[in-house]
């Protein structure tokens, strides 16, 4: 549990000038500092009271003697104190519930899954995949043989066909000389009927025919390879649209903290800026009583409008950060749910071995394990078109169903059947020197994956180094900039301290103020930072850090 401090305290002891003294404090600290290292500092009712001074040096800074407060100045009225105390409290109270997680609020893995439901480039991974899959399909009827039918129907005209007479035809052969000639046959021919045709014509003829035809050693050395090539390459698929998870998961938590790093600036921001408008409210006062000068004044407004800019700027970055978000989603966010993971007081766990990361990521990033599906990929595309080279060896067979049947002499009405099987060895130089071609880009494209492989894994190197030792960074970050705070924290008080016993201005103050303020947004951005350096480890290694 983290408990945010807010002071405002208005004095009016002596000063070296007879001035009035001005002591208005923004402190943000860890309960375990705040209580282990400093005990509350109680606003007295008696402006000049030496315990309290002697309180406050002593806890501020060791090494500070204590002082006696001076006389002869003019006290500020009861209820200007009592006024700044209460706007630092309520300013207090306000951020304290905005840094605290809020139930219901928006977490990073609710935005991570709204993200893969609406993501563009996670449907048009989904797309490949299916697209993949398809392919893998239409691959396996490669294995199944061709079948070819065939129905017909032929109507012949009637014609007369002329007679063969045999043994005309005979005789010429054995006396050439016994030939007759044209207009002796046509004489001979006059008034007698015309010779019977040796085969009747069948007019109307009908036929069914069915086919089937396997490449036998297409099937060995092209249809084989390009099917397991098409296994890998839906594999390639379902890890790439891993990797746009990953990478998805990653941005996305990295947009969120963002934003809750934003919120957390503006929360800080808003409580200086109302603490510093009832300080500045309270320096006019001792303006007109003629206790402070009008140079503090302005410097307290000048610090006043440096709040309010910071406070703008971080306001301006909650919109950018929740733009992100929502092209991310492709939903709109409702401002008003906050954010409901902690951030302040977290702890990022111990920095992994860099051995064991880059181990995880050789083993488990999608990117890597869709480079080294490819390349098997490739392998087998290789194969295959060095299969096509061969001469091809196809087996057939074929069924005949017809009336007439041509097989059948002489023909007749009658429906006959008739079969047929046999091989074909083909070869083309054609297809050699095509297939030789296609040979030569497989292998480079072959060559190109893996050498992407080879620079991915070289990446690995750089790209797991930098999380780890961020991760580390982070972790050594938050100790750092925890102590950092506590020390301007201690130095504001005893700025404050040495205000009230007249050794100090209050332009000393607002400096300490303007440090303490610098130093609590620090310490704010050094536990997001640790959220991030988790969120890139967890990339790093192939995870997205979802609950399944």
């Amino acid at each position: 549990m983290i408990n945010w401090t807010l002071f405002s305290e208005l004095r009016s002891a002596p000063h070296r000038t007879g001035a009035g003294l001005l002591a208005l404090v923004l402190s943000v600290a860890p309960v375990s500092f705040a209580q282990s290292q400093s005990a509350p500092v109680a606003s007295p009712t008696n402006a000049g009271s030496a315990p309290v001074q002697r309180t406050l040096l002593a806890q501020g800074n060791p090494q500070a003697a204590p002082a006696q407060p001076a006389t002869g100045a003019a006290p500020l009225a009861a209820s200007e104190s009592t006024r700044a105390s209460a706007e630092s409290e309520a300013a207090n109270r306000d951020m304290q519930a905005e840094l605290e997680p809020t139930p219901g609020g928006l977490t990073a893995d609710e935005i991570i899954r709204e993200a893969f439901l609406n993501s563009p480039a996670l449907a048009k991974a989904e797309l490949d995949f299916a697209k993949a899959d398809a392919n893998e399909a239409r691959a396996k009827l490669a294995f199944t043989p061709r079948f070819d039918f065939a129905v017909g129907y032929t109507r012949l005209s009637a014609i007369t066909q002329p007679g063969i007479n045999f043994a005309d035809a005979i005789l010429a052969v054995i006396k050439p000389e016994a030939i007759k000639s044209a207009d002796t046959i046509r004489e001979e021919q006059m008034g007698k009927p015309p010779p019977k045709p040796l085969f009747a014509p069948v007019l109307n003829q009908y036929s069914a025919s069915a086919s089937v035809s396997l490449p036998v050693t297409e099937i060995f050395l092209s249809v084989i390879p390009t099917y397991k090539a098409t296994k890998k390459l839906k594999e390639v698929s379902q890890l790439q649209r891993e990797a746009t998870k990953l990478q998805i998961s990653y941005d996305a938590r990295v947009a969120f903290y963002d934003y809750a790093r934003l919120r957390g600036s503006a929360s800080v921001a808003r409580a200086s800026v109302r603490v510093r408008e009832a300080g500045v409210r309270d320096l006019t006062s001792l303006v007109e009583a003629g206790t402070a000068t009008g140079t503090e004044l302005v410097r307290a407004q000048a610090e006043l409008a440096s709040a309010r800019l910071l406070e703008t700027q971080a306001i301006g970055g909650i919109e950018i950060a929740l733009a992100r978000i929502e092209q991310l989603t492709g939903t709109p966010v409702d401002r008003n749910r906050g954010v409901g993971e902690p951030f302040i007081g977290i702890d990022v766990g111990p920095t992994p071995s860099l051995e064991s990361v880059r181990s995880a990521a050789k083993n488990a990033r999608p990117e890597l394990l869709a480079l080294n599906a490819l390349v098997g990929a490739r392998q087998h595309i290789v194969s295959a078109r060095k299969g096509a080279q061969y001469p091809k060896l196809v087996g057939r067979g074929g069924a005949l169903v017809a009336s007439p049947n041509p097989r059948y002499i002489p023909p007749t009405k009658d429906i006959h059947d008739t079969y047929e099987a046999g091989v074909t060895l083909s070869w083309s130089p054609y297809d050699f020197a095509y297939a030789h071609t296609q040979v030569t880009d497989a292998e480079t494209d072959l060559a190109i994956v893996r050498e992407d492989k080879r620079a991915f894994e070289l990446g690995i190197l750089t790209e797991s180094t930098t999380p780890v030792e961020g991760h580390r960074y982070a972790a050594e970050q938050i100790l750092e900039r925890t102590q950092a705070l506590d020390a301007a924290r201690r130095y504001e008080a005893d700025q404050r301290a040495l205000l009230l016993a007249g050794a100090a201005t209050p332009n000393d103050v607002l400096l300490a103020q303007r440090d303490l303020l610098t130093a609590s947004l620090n310490w704010l951005n050094a536990f997001i930072a640790g959220r991030v350096a988790q969120a890139a480890l967890l990339k790093t290694q192939g995870q997205t850090g979802l609950a399944n």
